[in-house]
């Protein structure tokens, strides 16, 4: 029965996983196209896009805090999803992440010898890849 129980919630978990990935790169991804094409019709058929990215990651935000909230009620249940395998599959995740957004960053800085990049997109292209990497990691060790 627990066991169960614990691989439904870790189902729960990947699952919402995925779609926030998924919504938070549909969501956060518009921005960047929004300032990369200049022409009127782009912001506008985009909005819509933009919107659906929103309700996916809400959706899977609260998925994820009512998951949060069955687990602070059984402490034998939490040890048993959260466990060291989680921590060091998240840790993995963050570092992942970090030497995404390093590298994103060297590669901006050794374009900006020759370009001129506006300073507003290229936080949004590091943010964006930055926070994507560590979703996707997440995901795939979180598979085993």
């Amino acid at each position: 029965m627990e066991t169960s129980m614990i691989e439904k919630l870790d189902t729960a978990r990947s699952s919402f996983l995925k779609w926030a990935t998924v919504g938070y790169a549909i969501w956060f991804g518009t921005y960047i196209v929004t300032d990369l094409f200049k022409w009127p019709e782009i912001p506008s058929v985009l909005q819509g896009v933009r919107i659906l990215g929103w309700l996916i990651l809400l959706v899977s935000g609260i998925r994820a805090m009512k998951l949060k909230r069955e687990l602070r009620w059984d402490k034998k249940m939490r040890g048993a999803l959260e466990g060291e395998l989680h921590q060091y599959n998240l840790r993995r995740s963050f570092q992942m992440g970090f030497f995404v957004v390093m590298g994103v960053t060297a590669v901006f800085l050794m374009f900006s010898l020759f370009y001129i990049i506006p300073a507003l997109l290229v936080t949004k292209v590091i943010f964006y890849l930055g926070g994507l990497t560590v979703l996707i990691s997440k995901m795939f060790y979180n598979r085993d």
